[in-house]
């Protein structure tokens, strides 16, 4: 005969699981509508169509090179050598090189003047017949001016082109840089002419090498061919170009101080390139 205890446990029911909650139809009719909203309101159509811009809407950024001294660094928000916009986004590093795909250039002047002791950015000036020999300092109206030439290059980013985004970016070369900005104007007007290759036909990879002067540490520009332009990306660029030419878009042009190199303990090159002049 079995024990009393055993029999007792061999005639206990286990509970039955609690049956799930059901969200009653009102609640449910709550969550339906929710979710249509949300997709409604991530939903581009409904939104309607973009509206008309004019020149002062459009505003280019800047593809910067971090130096040692360049805000988001000292900020600890960047890292010296990376390439970011002037608004901030990381472009590329040491360990993702930045494509680039240039369509158009200008030279011209980064005039900075001197303002209580500091040089502060005055004006950007075409490079003309008439002022190609400028001086590097000179004095205008009391106060001392330096004149960086400036090799502008406007280009799009072959990832930006293959998700149908693309906004025109603008790669400055000046000083320890120059010669970066050279081989780009004579990849585009003479390389690429000789092969019968419009300007944009050919992508570049942006790189930056760290370089040493009596001041310190810093980062200049290198440029290397990479691949054929896609016709893609060069009916993208010629889009570009021609809004760039009807003068609709404008240049960011904040904190251009640290790109140029004036700013407190910067190691950059004061002096033209040698080659600039």
């Amino acid at each position: 005969m079995k024990p009393a205890t055993e029999t007792a446990k061999k005639t206990v029911a286990k509970k039955p699981p609690a049956p799930a909650k059901i969200a009653a139809p009102k609640a449910q009719s709550t969550m339906l509508a929710k979710a249509k909203e949300s997709s409604v309101a991530t939903d581009l159509a409904a939104w309607g169509p973009a509206p008309k811009l004019s020149s002062k809407d459009v505003v280019i950024p800047r593809i910067l090179c971090m130096q040692a001294m360049s805000k988001p660094v000292v900020n600890g928000e960047a890292k010296f050598g990376e390439f970011r916009d002037s608004f901030g986004k990381l472009l590329g590093d040491e360990a993702n090189p930045l494509e680039f795909i240039p369509f158009h250039h200008e030279h011209v002047f980064v005039v900075m003047r001197e303002d209580k002791g500091q040089f502060k950015f005055h004006k950007i000036v075409p490079v003309t017949p008439e002022n190609d020999d400028q001086e590097f300092i000179v004095e205008i109206d009391g106060a001392d001016e330096k004149w960086y030439r400036t090799t502008n290059v406007y280009c799009l980013l072959p990832g930006e082109v293959a998700e149908g985004n693309s906004l025109p970016y603008l790669l400055s070369f000046r000083s320890s840089s120059s010669r970066a900005g050279r081989e780009v104007y004579t990849q585009m007007y003479v390389m690429n002419r000789k092969d019968g290759i419009v300007p944009p036909g050919r992508t570049l990879t942006l790189l930056s090498e760290k370089t040493k002067n009596d001041k310190g540490t810093f980062s200049i520009m290198k440029v290397k061919v990479t691949r054929d332009s896609t016709p893609e990306e060069v009916g993208a660029c010629l889009n570009w170009f021609k809004t760039i030419q009807s003068g609709k878009t404008r240049i960011d042009t904040s904190d251009i101080e640290a790109e140029v190199g004036e700013t407190s303990g910067s190691a950059q090159s004061e002096a033209p390139d040698s080659g600039d002049y």
